[in-house]
C-alpha cells in the first residue's frame, strides 16, 4: 500500500481514494472509505481501454454478473460505473495477505489448513458458477487469506460461461499459463469445469510449495499441461489428493464439481484448522478484491539487499574478459554478475544472488505473479540462446513493470539492463550500447553515481565501444571508470582487475605495445597475489603477457612463455578447455613467426582434430587454424596443399551466415588466395616480356 501520487483522483463516484493499492494489466487499484467510513476497494480502468465502446459494453455485463456473486468465500463487488470517465468498479476490502505471499514467505500450508482451503475455494467457485461465471484465472495471487478462511478475489477476466469475448485484446492469453487447463491453453472454449482444473493445480501448489507443472521454457510449461499429470506426493492428505486427481483430469466431464469437493473433503472447522496468516502487507492493508495484478510482497519479509551487491571476496573473471553483467557459467566464462532479470521479481534465475531492493523509489506494490513468471520464461529463453524471443519478451514486460512499479523504480532500471544485456547477446553492440547510454543517467539519479549498478553501466558502456571497435573511446571510457572501481570495490576486486585488462587491450590495438605490457605484467602480479598461481584469472594473466611479447617482436620469448603455460592449463583447466587449445594454437602462430614451418604445420594438424571434436567445425577458431594450415603449406612451397585447404574453407564459410568473426575470416581467405595466385604466377626473365599481356 503506498500515498496516492499527485496525478491520482481524490475520489471516485462516491468513495474517496486513501492509497494505491496496486496496478496490473488493465486498470489500478485504491483503497478507498464510502461516507460512512468503510474500507472498499477501487478498480479504476486505464484510459486505453475506457475509449474502447465495445470494451465498455463487455464490461458493463461483466460487472453486473460479478454483482450477482455471493457467498462467503469470495469478495463481493458493491458498486461499478461502467460508463464513468473513467469506468470503475468496487469491491469490499478484505483484510489479509494473498496465498502466494503465504507460499513464497512460508512455504506449505499445514494439513488442516489445506483442507479449509479446498473446501472454501469449492465455496467460492460455486458461488461464482452459480452467477452464470467462469473465473478463468483461479491461481494463489487471487486468493486472500482471510481471518476466516480463503476469499476468491478478482473477477477481471471472469466472464459469462461459453462467451469467446472477454476483456483483453484480441489474440491475448486469458489467465496466467502456469495455472491454465488444457483447453483453455489450447484456445478453445472453457467453462467452469476449466476453473476446477485450476483448483487442482492451486491445492496442489499449497500442499508442496511450488507448482508441479513448472518448467524451464513456456513450451515446457505447455507440454506439462496438456500431458500426463504429475504425481501427487503420498504425504498429501488423501482427500485434498482424490480432489487434485479428479480435477486433472483431461476431460472436463470428469472433473468434479465445487460441491463434490467438500464431499470428499468432508466438514472442516477454520476456527480450530485456519491459521492467523496475517493482516496483509503494510500493516493491515491487505490486497483485496480486484487486484488487477497488483501482488505486495509477503508479510515480515526480510529488506533485501542491494541488486547484485558484491560478494566479500573479490570475483576474479575466467578468460575472454567478458563484460560487466555476463552469466556467471557461460562457455566465455562471463565474470559473475549482478542479478537482474527474474531475480529482480524473486523468481530464481539459475544461481545464488541478490536481490533488488524495493527502496524508497517504490510507488505500488510489486506486479502480480504473472508478470514474474513471464520474467523467469524470458530469462530462461536467454540462458537457452533465444536471444530474439527473450528481447521481445523484455520489451513486452518493461511497460507493464513501469506502470505497475513507476519507470524510476530499481526494479524497472534493472529489466533495462537486462534489454541491453540481451542485445549484447544477439550481437547488437550498437543497439545495446545506447539502451547503456539512455540508461545511465537513470541509474546515476535513482541508485546513485557510486551503486555497483551504475558502475557496471559505466564498465559496460567501455565494452561495447571496443566490441565496435571504437579503441580511442573504449580505452578513454575505462580509464574514466576504473578510479571510481577501485575506490567503491577496491583495487583487486575482480571488476577492477578485468577493466584494467580490458584498458590494457586497447592500449595494444592501439599500438602502445610498450605500455600494454608493463602494464600486463602488474596485472599478472596482481593476479598472483589475489588469486594465487592456478587460478583461471592468473593464467589468463600470463597469456596476456606472452602475447604482449610478441607484440613487441620478441617471438621466440613469446613462444617460450606460451610453452611454459601449456602444461598448466592442461593441468589446471583440462587438455580440452578452450583456453588450453588457444594456446596450442598460439605456440602454432609463434612456431611459424620464428620460420619453423616443419614444427608449426606439424602442431597444427594434430591440434585441428582436436579443435574441431571441441569447438565444432564452423567455429572461427577452428576456421581460422585451417586458414592458418593453408598460410604455412604456402610458405612451405607447397602451393597444392594450400590451394586445396583455402578451397575447402572457401566453401565452408559461405555456408555460415554472417558475423563480424565470420566476414573478417571470409576477407583473410580471399586476401590469403590472391596470395597464393600471384605467388604462383609464372615469371619471366628480368627486363624481359610480361607473363600476360595488359
Amino acid at each position: 500500500m503506498q500515498p496516492l501520487d499527485p496525478t491520482d483522483p481524490e475520489r471516485i463516484g462516491r468513495y474517496r481514494l486513501t492509497h494505491r493499492l496496486g496496478a496490473g494489466g488493465m486498470g489500478r487499484v485504491y483503497l478507498g472509505r464510502t461516507a460512512a467510513g468503510r474500507k472498499v476497494v477501487v478498480k479504476v480502468i486505464l484510459p486505453q481501454y475506457a475509449g474502447d465502446a465495445e470494451f465498455r459494453g463487455r464490461f458493463a455485463r461483466e460487472a453486473a454478473a460479478a454483482a450477482r456473486v455471493g457467498g462467503f468465500h469470495t469478495a463481493p463487488v458493491v458498486d461499478a460505473d461502467p460508463d464513468g470517465d473513467p469506468p470503475w468498479i468496487v469491491s469490499a476490502f478484505i483484510p489479509g495477505p494473498s496465498l502466494h505471499e503465504v507460499l513464497a514467505g512460508r512455504g506449505p500450508l499445514p494439513h488442516g489448513a489445506l483442507r479449509v482451503l479446498a473446501v472454501g475455494l469449492a465455496e467460492g467457485l460455486e458461488a461464482i458458477h452459480g452467477a452464470g461465471l467462469t473465473h478463468r484465472d483461479l491461481k494463489p495471487a487471487n486468493v486472500l487469506m482471510a481471518s476466516d478462511g480463503p476469499r476468491v478475489i478478482d473477477f477481471g477476466i471472469a466472464r459469462p460461461s461459453g462467451d469467446s469475448s472477454g476483456l483483453t485484446r484480441t489474440g491475448a492469453t486469458l489467465g496466467t499459463p502456469l495455472y491454465m487447463s488444457p483447453e483453455q491453453m489450447d484456445a478453445l472454449e472453457v467453462g467452469p469445469a476449466s476453473d476446477m482444473f485450476s483448483l487442482g493445480t492451486v491445492l496442489a501448489h499449497a500442499a508442496v510449495g511450488r507448482n508441479p507443472f513448472d518448467a524451464p521454457t513456456l513450451a515446457g510449461i505447455v507440454r506439462n499441461l496438456i500431458g500426463p499429470p504429475p504425481g501427487i506426493p503420498r504425504e498429501v492428505p488423501a482427500q485434498v489428493r482424490a480432489v487434485i486427481a479428479r480435477c486433472w483430469e483431461h476431460d472436463p466431464a470428469l472433473r468434479p464439481a465445487p460441491h463434490e469437493v467438500a464431499e470428499v473433503v468432508g466438514d472442516v472447522d477454520p476456527e480450530v484448522d485456519w491459521p492467523v496468516f496475517g493482516d496483509g502487507p503494510a500493516g493491515g492493508a491487505g490486497t483485496a478484491a480486484g487486484s488487477a495484478g497488483g501482488a505486495p510482497s509477503a508479510p515480515g519479509t526480510p529488506p533485501r539487499p542491494p541488486s547484485g551487491a558484491p560478494s566479500a571476496a573479490p570475483a576474479g573473471p575466467p578468460p575472454g574478459r567478458a563484460p560487466w553483467g555476463a552469466p556467471a557459467g557461460t562457455p566465455s566464462g562471463g565474470i559473475p554478475a549482478y542479478r537482474t532479470g527474474a531475480a529482480a521479481y524473486g523468481v530464481s534465475s539459475g544461481g545464488a544472488g541478490a536481490h533488488a531492493p524495493a527502496g524508497p523509489a517504490s510507488r505500488v506494490p510489486e506486479p502480480e505473479e504473472a508478470l514474474r513468471s513471464e520474467s523467469a520464461v524470458f530469462d530462461r529463453l536467454r540462458r537457452e540462446g533465444d536471444h530474439g524471443a527473450a528481447l521481445a519478451g523484455y520489451e513486452r514486460l518493461l511497460p507493464r513493470l513501469r506502470e505497475s512499479l513507476g519507470p524510476d523504480h530499481p526494479r524497472a532500471l534493472e529489466l533495462r539492463s537486462r534489454i541491453a544485456a540481451c542485445r549484447e547477446d544477439a550481437g547488437d553492440h550498437r543497439g545495446a550500447l545506447e539502451e547503456y547510454r539512455a540508461l545511465l543517467p537513470d541509474q546515476a539519479a535513482v541508485l546513485g553515481a557510486d551503486h555497483p549498478d551504475t558502475l557496471g553501466t559505466r564498465f559496460q558502456i567501455a565494452y561495447q565501444l571496443g566490441e565496435l571497435d571504437d579503441h580511442e573511446a573504449a580505452l578513454a571510457a575505462y580509464r574514466t571508470v576504473l578510479p571510481d572501481l577501485a575506490r567503491v570495490l577496491g583495487p583487486d576486486h575482480g571488476h577492477t582487475l578485468t577493466a584494467r585488462e580490458n584498458t590494457t587491450d586497447h592500449l595494444s590495438a592501439l599500438g602502445d605495445h610498450r605500455g600494454a605490457m608493463e602494464e600486463h605484467r602488474r596485472l599478472l602480479g596482481d593476479r598472483l597475489r589475489v588469486h594465487g598461481p592456478d587460478h583461471p584469472a592468473t593464467l589468463a594473466a600470463r597469456r596476456d603477457v606472452a602475447v604482449s611479447l610478441g607484440d613487441l617482436g620478441d617471438e621466440a620469448a613469446s613462444l617460450a612463455e606460451h610453452r611454459r603455460l601449456l602444461p598448466d592449463r592442461t593441468r589446471v583447466l583440462g587438455p580440452d578447455h578452450p583456453d588450453t587449445l588457444t594456446t596450442r594454437f598460439e605456440i602454432v602462430q609463434r612456431l611459424g613467426s620464428l620460420g619453423d614451418l616443419g614444427s608449426a604445420v606439424w602442431e597444427a594438424l594434430l591440434l585441428l582434430p582436436d579443435l574441431t571434436r571441441v569447438l565444432g567445425a564452423g567455429d572461427p577458431r577452428a576456421l581460422a587454424l585451417r586458414l592458418e594450415i593453408a598460410r604455412l603449406h604456402r610458405l612451405q612451397g607447397n602451393a597444392s596443399a594450400a590451394g586445396s585447404t583455402l578451397e575447402s574453407l572457401a566453401a565452408d564459410l559461405e555456408r555460415l551466415p554472417g558475423g563480424r568473426g565470420v566476414d573478417s575470416l571470409r576477407t583473410r581467405v580471399r586476401v590469403e588466395s590472391q596470395v597464393l595466385r600471384e605467388w604462383t604466377l609464372p615469371r619471366g626473365p628480368r627486363g624481359g616480356p610480361r607473363p600476360y599481356p595488359s
